[in-house]
């Protein structure tokens, strides 16, 4: 085997993290991967991961080799993709993967364009909660503020967002009250996107946080429809992004609060860098929106 496949098995090995998922992303068996990984330390004569049940750790001369060879084998992949895919596509279909929130719902308006020119394309979009892999998922694009293998993939820049602001449906306020400040959200019904989560994604439920402890909110549902929903029905106050494409009697709450702003990228892996349909995706994202939708949901 020459030295660039096992530098290849090697790199791989390093960015799935195990011989078997290794060996499945590259159509291989599991001890063709072992035998070059194994080949490649005795020829240099060291050890470059250690062998642990849950999988494989680097050692400090395979960190220094890895960081060493990994983008230039990347840009080799990317090269080799380009002339790859010059000309039509010879696929079906197209996977991004998003948030199960606002940005899943800022997607959609913006495949029009897309769908015109690839009518024979179908799109998969995939939404989740959790941190995203992409080498340890099936999906193209991911459109995410966060990636978990920044090393391996391409990240362009779409759009900052505002953190969502608070709003709460009429009925509530004249049940409740309106509260004046931040603090006095401990007394009212709090509605909320996901609880128990990192600030990864910009906190979308940073109303949650008081000054000495978390407030406990009365409902939780990971869905901004049925978010939008609850808050038109009354339940209490929620966040509801500044994007979000639906219109209702609703009455914003703490106007005044000033949040960051949290930046969404477009991200491919680095060896998917002369993909058209990619590249043609990316460009009807930043273009102008061609296709608008108001959903009108009644809470009376």
């Amino acid at each position: 085997m020459l030295y660039s496949e096992k530098i290849q098995y090697f790199i791989e090995l390093v960015r799935h993290g195990s011989f078997s998922r290794s060996a499945k992303y590259l159509n291989v068996a599991t001890s063709t991967v072992t035998k070059a990984v194994t080949n490649l330390e005795k020829e240099l004569e060291q050890t470059l991961v250690k062998r642990l049940k849950s999988g494989v750790e680097m050692t400090p001369i395979g960190q220094d080799l890895y960081e060493s060879v990994v983008e230039s084998y990347l840009t080799i992949e990317q090269k080799l993709n380009m002339v790859k895919n010059k000309g039509n596509q010879k696929r079906d279909s197209l996977k991004i993967i998003t948030t199960t929130g606002t940005m899943s719902l800022w997607l959609m308006p913006r495949l029009a364009k897309f769908q015109e020119k690839y009518p024979n394309i179908t799109l998969r979009i995939q939404t989740t909660d959790d941190h995203v892999s992409l080498s340890k998922t099936d999906a193209d694009v991911a459109i995410l503020p966060t990636i978990d293998d920044p090393g391996a993939v391409v990240k362009k820049k779409l759009l900052s967002i505002s953190l969502n602001k608070l709003f709460a449906s009429k009925g509530y306020i004249k049940k409740y009250g309106e509260p004046k400040t931040k603090a006095d959200l401990k007394n009212h019904r709090l509605i909320s996107f996901y609880q128990n989560k990192d600030t990864s994604r910009g906190n979308v439920d940073w109303h949650l946080q008081g000054e000495n402890n978390t407030l406990k909110p009365s409902l939780v549902v990971n869905s901004a429809i049925c978010i939008y929903y609850a808050a038109l029905l009354g339940y209490g106050i929620t966040p509801i992004g500044t994007d979000f494409p639906i219109e209702g009697d609703l009455v914003e709450v703490l106007p005044n609060e000033s949040q960051p702003n949290i930046d969404v990228f477009f991200i491919t892996s680095k060896k998917r860098g002369g993909d058209n349909l990619i590249n043609d995706l990316y460009s009807s994202l930043v273009g102008a929106v061609s296709t608008k939708a108001v959903l009108s949901i009644t809470g009376d």
